[in-house]
């Protein structure tokens, strides 16, 4: 028999934890999930694993078990997923080095456990600083994981410093870096690099800062995001 759900009845019924029910359930409204577009919204199912709304202008989101919300891009047939971010860190004031030569961490974000599910599924980070006006050397390094990017290294004198690397799964507890960096007006030739952290488990990302010379506030982290990339 078909019938219609509201929205809210379907989400209240399907959305378990932020999560489609088991193939089960699916297969139980099967008939009420069969394409009716009498309301203001249309209900259909397409699988055990995927869910699709449509408005009545025929947008279409699909909802997958296992993966993200995609959105239609445009009036063609293509679904977008939706991508988020999932950390921000920003400082007026910035975290600046102490008058030492250590290399110490400013930042530190844990990326949750089975993140990176999927291969193409991946994170990207963006951060960015400033430094001192003088000529001390200044290091600055983004670890994801053990993999370790060096940032900037080198006499930079009062100039920002941009980070921006993308890690992208190619397999089980494999990945893809892609980075650019830059310091001023200089940017650093691309680099891409493979990394194996373990994606069932969580990857601690960071970043640290290293004076060339013990002088306080010649390296200072102003701010990162961390988004999803789907």
């Amino acid at each position: 028999m078909r019938r219609t759900l509201s929205l809210a009845a379907l989400l209240g019924t399907l959305l378990l934890g932020g999560v489609i029910a088991a193939p089960a359930s699916l297969a139980a409204l099967q008939d009420a999930l069969a394409f009716d577009c009498s309301g203001a919204v249309c209900l259909g199912s397409a699988g055990a694993r995927d869910v699709f709304l449509l408005s009545n202008g025929n947008r279409r989101v699909k909802v997958d078990r296992d993966g993200p919300v995609s959105v239609q891009a445009g009036s063609g047939t293509a679904l977008a997923p939706i991508n988020g971010t999932l950390h921000i860190t920003a400082s007026a004031a910035g975290v600046c080095t102490a008058a030492d030569l250590l290399e110490t961490d400013v930042w530190t974000y844990t990326l949750p456990a089975n993140t990176l599910t999927a291969t193409s599924r991946g994170i990207r980070v963006t951060a960015y600083g400033t430094t001192a006006a003088n000529a001390d050397v200044k290091t600055v390094k983004l670890y994801f994981g053990t993999n370790a990017l060096t940032i900037m290294s080198g006499a930079v004198n009062n100039l920002l410093w941009y980070g921006n690397s993308t890690y992208l799964r190619t397999g089980s507890s494999a990945q893809q870096r892609f980075a650019l960096t830059a310091f001023g007006g200089t940017f650093n030739a691309p680099t891409v690099v493979g990394t194996t952290e373990t994606d069932t488990a969580a990857i601690i990302i960071k970043i640290s800062l290293q004076n060339g010379t013990a002088a306080a506030n010649d390296i200072c982290f102003r701010g990162v995001t961390v988004e999803t990339i789907q």
